[in-house]
């Protein structure tokens, strides 16, 4: 799809600060145990300055950290790391040489530009929520997020468990993703070639996105599950990836 992914993170790190500034930073993030909006609010902005150094100095090294400001001083805080984000991606050519975390992504600094776009995007979901006022993600976008998502952490990660081929299926943009189980135990890969899923799991793109990221358990996102619901159910559910 045609987006400005740093537009995005502009326009969804403006939308986190404003509701921040309107609501208290204690209330709780319902889907997410023990956090609160000043915690997404700590987690984001260690991570927009994570990536920001690593876009300017194009070496990954270490990992982000949390802000250790509370209050005022914290949103400040963000704000700053929003705009050293943008003016770090704005001034590199995307298509230059960048290191990043997922083996088997492209090693360019557009590769940040999508993944600031749909971190940012994901954690305003989670401001919304605790300030009980969220807004849509847009069809499109979610379903870009549901790709960048599958292409760049079921390769990384070893949290998933998948027991047969599974389907992914978007009502609303027509894009399909199908899953199987790699040679390494607990990892998923990508494949383009016709299988026989033994589950397949449909609905709009931002239900999916949604649940996939643990932000909407199955039983809430009006998604549907056909075939093997162990399959697919123990694929989606788990401990929530902040």
């Amino acid at each position: 799809m045609a987006v400005d992914y740093v537009d995005v993170v502009a326009a969804e790190a403006k939308r986190i600060s404003e509701l921040a500034r309107r609501w208290p930073l204690d209330a709780p993030v319902p889907h997410i145990p023990r956090w609160t909006m000043e915690s997404v609010i700590a987690h984001l902005g260690g991570v927009h300055r994570w990536a920001a150094r690593t876009v300017r100095e194009r070496r990954l090294e270490g990992g982000h950290r949390r802000g250790r400001e509370s209050g005022e001083a914290l949103l400040e805080w963000f704000d700053e790391g929003v705009t050293e984000l943008i003016d770090a991606l704005r001034s590199a050519d995307p298509t230059g040489p960048c290191p990043n975390f997922s083996p088997g992504s492209p090693n360019t600094v557009a590769f940040w530009h999508r993944r600031q776009a749909h971190e940012t995007t994901m954690h305003r979901w989670d401001v919304e929520a605790a300030a009980g006022a969220i807004s849509p993600i847009e069809e499109g976008f979610a379903s870009d997020g549901i790709d960048e998502l599958f292409h760049t952490f079921t390769r990384n990660r070893g949290k998933q468990v998948l027991a047969g081929p599974l389907i992914v299926r978007t009502d609303d943009t027509d894009s399909t993703w199908t899953l199987v189980p790699a040679e390494k135990p607990g990892r998923v890969d990508l494949t383009l070639e016709e299988v026989e899923p033994v589950g397949v799991l449909s609905g709009a793109a931002e239900q999916l996105l949604l649940a996939l990221w643990k932000r909407l358990p199955l039983e809430v996102a009006r998604v549907e599950i056909e075939g093997d619901t162990d399959t697919v159910s123990v694929f989606v559910a788990g401990p929530i990836s902040p």
